[in-house]
């Protein structure tokens, strides 16, 4: 409601000029005009329920104001409605005093809906304005959508007719920085990429929704890696010519960044707060129905790590989410709990949905008040036609972008990613709640996840637009909470001591924790501790870049001077990555040239540990990227992407209620043998590493035998590398995996080295090899699918 005292010339001249539409006249007192109002047809069809039961109340304010009873020609009340009829002045015309009062009544839903809708438009008129592009951006229906692959080629119980698949895969491992466009036109050809309303699980029916939404809710499965659900205001972009990615990112960026301003929309923030911790609340009731915790939730990105530095009220665009469900599960119990949280997800979106729309309508001056500031001579776009499709893109000329509210993503059940937020986030005091119920990561989440992106934007094509804002955000990290590197970094850079002692001596704090992060990150991922010749020249080049910094690339702004400074050591890692390449293709070649040997030292390795092996109930596998190269050459299948052949790893795998250190002090006598009887006449050299000599609480199968090529004719690398590591290996259960022989070398089954491809990414940070882990997944799965079979019968 609104009161306001003018003169009677002024209040007609607004009339008109809102193109209000003259209703009746009235006079009398106060309950003849009630009675008058209430009966008319067009007051009844205009005016809902709530704002018709405030008549009365609120037209006594008019009544007080006047004085005396409405009488004469000279003396009344009139009313006006808008054209929309989407509200109404009743006003209190006093001529011979030369003064009125109006009272202005939001006489419906619509009023609200439509200031809300002329804001939204407004919003995307701004956005192409500040973008600089000559496209039509429109507002259009928000309706609801899940966007899924159909397959009118192929039946879901086709499984053997997947050539598609490893078209995509091939595309994906050839071109990585393109795999997803890759991937769409491969699948394309057997699938439609289609949209339809969004769907639950339990009953099929879409929830409930809001007859005349304000934002859209969206499904989107067509992503390989993992699901996606949003709450979000679509938008419609329309050209004469083809809309690119980078058009449709940016206004994406510009609305979203727009609806999410901290000075004028802080009401929407608080909004949304409210909801991420509601769905952290339904997801914890959805836990309890399992015997076992086994779904996370948890916010991410800038929002989460702006509630970690204690400043949620700073935090920017979007809210992104994640969803974790236990990928350890069994599948079926993994997909019926994917399936609970889908349908749970859905519906609380949709809720979510209503919601939204009254508190726009709620706040629908105070946004069109803003949307009119920010640029008053952007004109209004005009509403777009009903039936627009929101779907994936029909032609290059129209495209779809939005402002975007909440996100959600759940990552696949065989994705690595999967595996390593469940591994990480699981840990004691790795998520965080506030005192509204948000969760979100602890510290060390973000300063892995920061480093990695930091570290993508120098690989070719990679993303230096979005990389000054993510090493601000790095740097803050080390500047709220400093801290030492912790025993774990500092236990793997004592394999690195000369560039332990030169970070040791640098000043700043957050650059050494910093690098000493990065320098556990190869160690780990290389096995730098074990590997004595390569670790020490990794050591040497190390410390030399400690001391001299690279340059930041031309293309990379930064302008702060702590921020310039951690940039450039991130920029180590990446000199570290290139300096190890060749080192890791030369070695590649070296062991491939030598396969036929190597396998004869694992034959005889087998001869020697069977017995040993079979009295404790263990056996013996080459794994890693040997039994893929074995795999390759048993199918005949040349998959690219296989892992480089760093070394040969043997697993002595044993049942989970087995006796380790009985195991251990078997097969010692048995390896120990085997180096002084086949090693020694073989250039192979033993080193035992005992983990209770180096770690006193580990068990032993954190031990290994390692056998060093240290032959003089075998040294074309330069150096003695480590040829052969043997380790034990713990069995989840009491069920010995199935293994594959070929000549005469037991092999991991195909199966289970895709299973620890996937495990092995999710626990390695170091980018490099982490990606040559994710390919050579790929390539497993290549060789495990190669179905295309002809049968001689």
């Amino acid at each position: 409601m609104q009161f306001v005292e003018s003169t009677p010339a002024t209040f007609f001249n607004e009339m008109t000029k809102q193109a209000c539409v003259k209703r009746a006249t009235y006079t009398g007192g106060r309950d003849n005009f009630i009675a008058k109002l209430s009966g008319d047809l067009w007051f009844r069809d205009t005016v809902d329920e709530w704002a018709a039961s405030r008549i009365d109340t609120e037209c006594a304010r008019l009544f007080a104001w006047v004085g005396q009873p409405l009488l004469s020609d000279s003396r009344y009340l009139t009313v006006y409605s808008f054209a929309d009829e989407s509200a109404l002045w009743v006003c209190a015309i006093d001529r011979p005093a030369g003064r009125c009062a109006g009272l202005r009544f939001l006489c419906s839903r619509r009023h609200g809906v439509f200031l809300v809708q002329d804001s939204l438009r407004r919003l995307g008129a701004v956005a192409v304005d500040r973008v600089g592009n000559s496209l039509s951006l429109e507002w259009p229906p928000q309706n609801d959508q899940a966007f899924t692959w159909s397959a009118p080629s192929i039946h879901p119980l086709q499984a053997s007719e997947n050539y598609y698949r490893h078209r995509a895969i091939e595309q994906e491992l050839a071109d990585p920085a393109n795999a997803r466009d890759a991937q769409a036109e491969v699948i394309q050809d057997v699938f439609f990429m289609s949209s339809a309303r969004t769907r639950c699980f339990e009953d099929g029916d879409p929830p409930a929704r809001d007859p005349h939404p304000l934002a859209s809710v969206r499904m989107n499965h067509l992503i390989d890696s993992f699901y996606l659900y949003r709450l979000l205001v679509a938008y419609r972009i329309t050209s004469s010519e083809t809309v690119s990615e980078d058009q449709r990112n940016a206004l994406s960026s510009q609305l979203t960044a727009m609806m999410h301003d901290r000075s004028r929309m802080s009401w929407l923030g608080a909004w949304l707060a409210e909801k991420i911790a509601e769905i952290g609340r339904r997801i914890g009731r959805l836990n309890k129905e399992c015997d076992t915790p086994s779904v996370i939730f948890f916010l991410k990105g800038g929002r989460a790590l702006n509630y970690w530095l204690g400043t949620p009220g700073e935090g920017e665009n979007d809210w992104d989410t994640q969803v974790v469900i236990n990928p350890f599960l069994p599948q079926a119990r993994w997909y019926e709990l994917f399936a609970k949280v889908h349908d749970l997800l859905l519906r609380t979106l949709t809720e979510f949905q209503i919601e939204f729309a009254q508190l726009m309508i709620d706040h629908a001056e105070d946004f069109h008040a803003y949307t009119s500031e920010i640029d008053a001579a952007v004109p209004v776009p005009p509403s777009a036609p009903d039936g627009v499709s929101m779907d994936a893109d029909v032609a290059s000329e129209h495209a779809n972008c939005k402002a975007e509210l909440i996100d959600i993503g759940i990552p696949r059940r065989d994705q690595p990613a999967a595996q390593e937020e469940w591994h990480r986030l699981t840990m004691k005091d790795a998520l965080c709640v506030d005192a509204s119920g948000v969760i979100y990561p602890a510290r060390d989440y973000y300063l892995n996840e920061y480093l990695m992106m930091i570290r993508e934007a120098y690989l070719p094509g990679g993303n230096v637009a979005k990389a000054p804002k993510r090493i601000n955000r790095f740097v803050k990290i080390f500047v709220h909470e400093p801290a030492d590197a912790g025993p774990g970094i500092m236990q793997r850079m004592d394999a690195l001591p000369q560039s332990r002692d030169t970070i040791g001596q640098l000043d700043d704090f957050a650059e050494k924790e910093l690098l000493f992060r990065i320098g556990a990150q190869f160690v780990e991922a290389h096995n730098l501790r074990l590997d004595k010749d390569i670790r020490e020249q990794f050591d040497a080049a190390f410390a030399v870049l400690v001391k001299n910094p690279p340059e930041l690339p031309q293309d990379l702004r930064v302008d702060d001077e702590m921020e310039r400074r951690m940039a450039s050591r991130v920029q180590i890692a990446k000199f570290l990555s290139d300096w190890m390449a060749p080192k890791v293709q030369a070695r590649a070649a070296w062991i491939a040239k030598n396969g036929a040997v190597f396998t004869e030292h694992l034959r005889q390795l087998q001869t020697c540990l069977e017995r040993p092996l079979e009295k404790v109930g263990a056996q013996m596998v080459v794994a890693g990227g040997f039994a893929a190269y074995l795999q390759s050459k048993q199918l005949r299948f040349e998959s690219p992407g296989m892992e480089p052949l760093w070394r040969i790893l043997v697993k002595l795998q044993f049942p989970h209620d087995g006796d380790a250190h009985a195991l251990w002090e078997t097969v010692r006598l048995a390896v120990e043998r085997f180096g002084n009887e086949y090693g020694q006449l073989h250039g192979l050299m033993l080193k035992v590493e005992d983990a209770r000599d180096f770690d006193l609480p580990a068990q032993p199968d954190r031990g290994s035998f390692n056998f060093f090529c240290n032959e003089p004719a075998e040294k074309p690398l330069g150096y003695s590398p480590l040829l052969l590591k043997i380790r034990l290996a713990c069995q989840d259960g009491n069920v010995l995996p199935p293994r594959s022989w070929i000549d005469g070398v037991p092999v991991t089954d195909l199966r289970y080295q895709i299973a620890d491809y996937a495990r092995r990414a999710a626990k390695i940070d170091e980018l490099s090899v982490r990606h040559a882990l994710n390919r050579a997944r790929r390539a497993g799965v290549l060789m495990a699918t190669q179905l295309e079979i002809v049968s001689d019968e």
